[in-house]
Formats: C-alpha cells, sequence, structure tokens
C-alpha cells in the first residue's frame, strides 16, 4: 500500500509544504522533523525525510533544507523526562 502512495505521489508531483512554519517557530519545528527522521523504516521502503525550508534562491532555483536539530542543539530541545 505505502509503495502504491508513493508511486501515486510521483505521478502528481509536487503539491505544496505540509504546512508553513514561522521563524520564531523554527525550532520546535526541527525538533519534530528531527523525532520523525530518527524513525526507523521498514527495510523495504526507500528513505522518505521531512525538512523545513530555511531559504530559498529563485534566481539561482535553489532552496536550502534543515532535516533536523543540530547535535548540540538536540538536548535543548527536547522535553525533559
Amino acid at each position: 500500500m505505502r509503495q502504491g502512495l508513493r508511486d501515486h505521489d510521483r505521478r502528481m508531483g509536487y503539491r505544496g509544504p505540509l504546512k508553513t512554519v514561522p521563524e520564531k517557530e523554527w525550532a520546535a519545528a526541527l525538533a519534530e522533523v528531527d523525532a520523525n527522521n530518527a524513525a526507523v523504516l521498514a527495510p523495504s521502503e526507500e528513505p522518505l525525510y521531512q525538512a523545513l525550508v530555511v531559504a530559498l534562491d529563485d534566481k539561482a532555483g535553489t532552496a536550502t533544507v534543515a532535516l533536523g536539530c543540530a547535535p548540540e542543539q538536540r538536548a535543548s530541545s527536547r522535553s525533559p523526562t
């Protein structure tokens, strides 16, 4: 089923962001992205990562993305247990 959904997604193309995150909320969003990207995937699946777009360069046609927290920020972004 997952492969069928991914195949459908490729046929349909990019449909926009999952959500828009104000810059003041980036730290929390990156902690969430970091946690989601750390999840273990089934070996038969191709990796699918979440990211936060932090910069766009229309002239160059590029985007800068963050795939999670920097290692030194991980401890401070998690809730105490």
